[in-house]
C-alpha cells in the first residue's frame, strides 16, 4: 500500500517589474496621484526605447507615479534615474513599504 501526500508550492523565477518597452503604461497597474502627469519618453531613454518622464510641477505641488508589487523573496530592487529639479526644493523620492529609501534633487545623469 502506498500513501500520498501532494502539497503545492509556487516558484517564481526572473525579473518583475516593468521596461516600458509597451511604449505605455499597459504591462502594469501604474497609479498617478496629484496635479502633474506622467507621460511615456521616447527621446531620453537610457536603454531600450522609453522612460518615464513627469511633467512641470508648479511650486506647492506634487506628482506621483505608484507601481505596487508582491515580492515573494528579498532581492535587489534597481532601476535607473535621471532628475531635472530645482535643486534642494524639488524632490524626487523612492519609497518601498511606505518608507523613502532614497531622495534625488536637482539636475543629475543617469545612475543606477
Amino acid at each position: 500500500d502506498y500513501t500520498t501526500d501532494t502539497k503545492k508550492y509556487e516558484l517564481k523565477v526572473g525579473l518583475m517589474g516593468d521596461d516600458l518597452e509597451t511604449g505605455d503604461f499597459t504591462a502594469n497597474e501604474w497609479k498617478i496621484e496629484g496635479k502633474g502627469f506622467w507621460v511615456i519618453d521616447s527621446l531620453n531613454a537610457h536603454s531600450g526605447k522609453y522612460c518615464i518622464k513627469s511633467d512641470n510641477v508648479n511650486h506647492n505641488q506634487y506628482t506621483k507615479l505608484k507601481l505596487q508589487l508582491e515580492v515573494l523573496a528579498d532581492g535587489p530592487l534597481t532601476f535607473y534615474v535621471k532628475t531635472s529639479t530645482e535643486a534642494n526644493y524639488d524632490v524626487l523620492e523612492f519609497y518601498v513599504n511606505s518608507m523613502v529609501e532614497q531622495k534625488w534633487s536637482g539636475e543629475t545623469s543617469w545612475t543606477h
